[in-house]
């Protein structure tokens, strides 16, 4: 079949056909992968958040590819076949993201999309012209917090030091500096990640637009990013100065620093622009297709992209995310809850209506049975958290589901994990906490079921969330048992858990099958 259909007009970039098919790929794009656009933009506006800058970054995008209409011009269309492959296959790995609910996933996937299904589309030549420009994107994606703890570490070992040149005593435990008007803490939000990732991309469009020679793009980009990471050790350190010098912890711009770190970085980086620019090999770009070149444009045969090469480019991208979403969604509405039993393991049960007793701090489950059984005399308490179907934000594994309430409980780390043949499983699946507060310490193990298996790991428990989907099972549920246990009590408390949790766990399993039959 013949995609290209010869055109005796000029090429131009604004002609109907192609602009058009752009258009309709780009905007069924948005449509159809809506929910990660709008997590994208919710992380974005987030007060406080590292990647604030990604609607700037956008525009600076756009700028950055029209800057290049010139080359776009002359571009041949052809579409390409391996990355319509590519396309097809990433759109698959977004799916999976949808049906595992993990957004970063879907966020890396849904660029890598949009463009090899441009490359699809119109070709080659316009993928080498637009990938720098899309490549930047990365730098507003949610994958840089793993940077936050070693960037907290540098600024707290950074900042020692310029005290201790200036005589000034101090004091370093964690992430925590104290001096004499008080302790400071550099928590996550403080580690600097907004200004490195603002120099970086900064670095970045400035070595493309003014360096011609990669070694010299280099040498600028990492002094942009040394540069940034040093604005946010001056940010800390000036905020600690000022509440040393006031005698004041309370001062003004002790309580409110966010804006400070900026007003810094827009000195420090005009500083930086005017040294890079009288670097010895500061030379204009030579590479004049690059830059904005005035000229006249030339009538340039080309060819449209036929209607069906469009049509072929759409299904590869649509089809995966509408049918995910469409099974997905279709058992939003799923309200099968759980029959509480009246006794389990031959003991009366009672409902916990004690609210200081613990129990994990879950959302969003469509059903919860928190029961106690006296074994021994001795109270034991089961918690089963049900989710009949999950959607974004209520789910089993999610940030803001924690084992407890660190308002109200300390966790300890726990003891391990334990294999107790949950199931017949053959790997470990119990989690064991000590938890604690002023009033009844306990022992807790606790594990999660994703349609029929069960696991301690939420990676896993992730993963079977696919298992789950090819098997029309859309139920996830998290398990718990706990028994008080104090210092001397702990290993009754530990050998009651034992005896307990295989039989507790096949009873469990059999609530959540019925569940899931009802």
């Amino acid at each position: 079949m013949n995609l290209l259909l010869p055109m005796n007009q000029p090429f131009v970039i604004s002609a109907l056909p192609q602009a058009a098919s752009l258009v309709l790929l780009l905007g069924g794009l948005l449509t159809v992968y809506f929910a990660t656009v709008q997590s994208l933009l919710d992380r974005w506006n987030q007060s406080g958040s590292e990647y604030g800058h990604g609607p700037l970054l956008v525009g600076v995008i756009v700028w950055l590819i029209f800057r290049e209409r010139q080359r776009l011009r002359s571009a041949d269309i052809k579409p390409c076949y391996w990355a319509l492959l590519l396309a097809f296959l990433l759109s698959i790995l977004w799916s999976a993201g949808y049906i595992m609910q993990v957004n970063v996933v879907q966020q890396v996937a849904l660029p890598c999309v949009v463009f090899f299904g441009v490359i699809a589309l119109t070709g080659v030549q316009v993928g080498r012209i637009i990938w720098f420009p899309l490549s930047l994107i990365v730098f507003a994606l949610p994958v840089w917090n793993v940077l936050q703890p070693p960037l907290q570490q540098l600024a707290v070992v950074a900042c020692a030091q310029v005290f201790s040149v200036l005589s000034i005593p101090v004091h370093i435990s964690d992430n925590f500096i104290t001096v004499t008007s008080g302790t400071f803490q550099v928590a996550t939000g403080c580690s600097g990640l907004n200004l490195f990732l603002a120099a970086t991309v900064l670095g970045i469009l400035f070595a493309h637009i003014n360096f011609a020679k990669r070694r010299d793009q280099i040498v600028v980009v990492l002094l942009a990013m040394l540069l940034g990471v040093i604005c946010n050790w001056v940010r800390i350190t000036t905020i600690i100065l000022i509440a040393q010098s006031s005698d004041n912890i309370q001062h003004p711009v002790v309580q409110n620093h966010g804006w400070l770190g900026w007003i810094w970085f827009a000195v420090l980086f005009s500083g930086y622009l005017f040294f890079v620019n009288r670097l010895p090999f500061a030379v204009k770009p030579v590479n004049s297709t690059s830059s904005v070149v005035r000229q006249r444009v030339q009538p340039i045969p080309t060819q449209r992209v036929s209607v069906s090469a469009l049509i072929v480019c759409m299904l590869a991208v649509y089809s995966a995310p509408l049918l995910s979403s469409y099974l997905l969604n279709k058992d939003r509405t799923d309200t099968r809850t759980l029959a509480a039993p009246t006794t389990m393991l031959g003991y009366a049960t009672q409902i916990i209506d004690d609210d200081s007793a613990w129990r994990p701090n879950f959302h969003g489950a469509t059903s919860e049975l928190h029961l106690r059984v006296a074994v021994n005399d001795e109270p034991v308490d089961f918690h089963l958290y049900f989710y009949a179907s999950q959607s974004q934000g209520n789910e089993l594994i999610h940030y803001k589901n924690t084992v407890a309430d660190d308002r109200l409980w300390h966790v300890q780390p726990h003891s391990g994990r334990f294999s107790n043949s949950v199931n017949n499983a053959k790997r470990d699946v119990v989690i064991e906490s000590r938890i604690t507060n002023s009033r009844q310490p306990v022992l807790a193990r606790y594990w999660y079921s994703i349609a029929g298996s069960n696991t301690s790991s939420s990676t896993t428990a992730k993963l079977l969330q696919l298992k789950g989907f090819l098997l029309n099972r859309s139920d996830a549920a998290l398990i718990a048992i706990s028994t008080p246990c104090s210092i001397k009590a702990c290993e009754d408390a530990h050998a009651t858990l034992d005896k307990l949790t295989q039989p507790i766990a096949e009873e469990a399993n059999t609530l959540i099958r019925n569940a899931v039959e009802s």
